[in-house]
């Protein structure tokens, strides 16, 4: 489901701008529907899923653009939208070889609108192309890949007259298995700072990272 659920955090939090309080906020209510088919092909090397859904939810929850600066960060607000809807379709190929690459790519068209105007719902693109490809030589424990993500045209505003450019985001990682339960791992995101509105990631540059992950 490409609609993104609810979250007891998603109207307070912030990062790369403030959100303004609401009093008279609703918690939204949703009836999804989706369906889906999957194919392995080549000895179980290559997946193809083909899927549609579609969500009609009352008192939805968005997230609007105020047009108001506070401490040099945009300020935002949420608001319920009365009845809205959003419907799509989703295509998968994932393909693994033995050699140690892998590589999946996905496309998401999503419609939208609120029943209350006509238009398109804030931050919610018709186009999300993603590639991830990998490779992993798992003689030395050690791995690299990738995320290529193209996001297109979103709007800010119920009015749909602020606009949010599409653009591309790449991010990437090597990686190196120290054990069955420590990774050690060196991550890039938003390689070419090209990130211009991702409502879960709040990017606001490059960012860098070395990570020691371990599992007890």
């Amino acid at each position: 489901m490409t609609h993104p659920p609810s979250t007891l955090l998603r109207p307070y939090r912030h990062g790369n701008y403030y959100c303004k309080s609401n009093p008279d906020l609703k918690p939204e209510t949703a009836v999804g529907y989706s369906a889906s088919i999957e194919q392995w092909l080549f000895n179980q090397q290559v997946m193809f899923n083909l899927g549609y859904f579609r969500t009609d939810v009352k008192d939805m929850v968005i997230r609007e653009d105020t047009g108001i600066t506070y401490d040099s960060l945009e300020l935002k607000e949420y608001k319920n939208v009365e009845e809205a809807w959003t419907q799509g379709v989703e295509f998968m190929c994932r393909a693994y070889t033995d050699e140690g690459f892998s590589a999946s790519l996905s496309y998401t068209y999503t419609d939208s609108e609120n029943k209350e105007t006509g238009k398109e719902l804030t931050y919610t693109p018709k186009h999300v192309l993603s590639i991830l490809p990998a490779y992993e030589l798992e003689k030395y424990g050690l791995g690299t890949s990738a995320n290529i993500s193209y996001i297109g045209k979103q709007y800010k505003d119920s009015d749909n007259t602020d606009e949010i450019d599409a653009h591309t985001v790449v991010d990437a990682k090597i990686y190196k298995n120290l054990s069955d339960r420590a990774k050690l791992s060196f991550e890039a995101d938003n390689i070419f700072d090209s990130d211009k509105g991702d409502e879960g990631n709040f990017r606001t540059g490059r960012t860098f990272a070395v990570k020691l992950d371990v599992s007890f």
